[in-house]
């Protein structure tokens, strides 16, 4: 699934802008979930995988926190760094 804005996340996962069919096939080919699985085929106990995700969860609700309690930032602020001048400088 593409990155949404997370009010759209959530419709698209009630079933409110996407078919839930379209979901499910979706979730079929997540990344994460995919390579999780892998890793538990490789023999990565099922124990190890539940902690490195709880560490994980653990760290985004922090971060998320975080930017809740943050102040609002400056107005003047809000296109800085946001748009490429259109160089291609910086690529190799």
């Amino acid at each position: 699934m593409p990155h949404l804005p997370a009010q759209r996340a959530l419709a698209r996962r009630s079933g409110e802008i996407s078919p839930k069919e379209e979901l499910e096939e979706w979730l079929k080919r997540d990344p994460v979930t995919l390579y999780r699985s892998r890793l538990l085929a490789m023999g990565v106990a099922e124990a190890k995988l539940a902690k490195i995700e709880s560490e994980a969860m653990a760290k985004l609700d922090q971060a998320t926190e975080a930017a809740k309690a943050s102040p609002t930032p400056a107005l003047e602020s809000a296109m800085t760094d946001v748009w490429a001048d259109g160089g291609n400088a910086w690529r190799n």
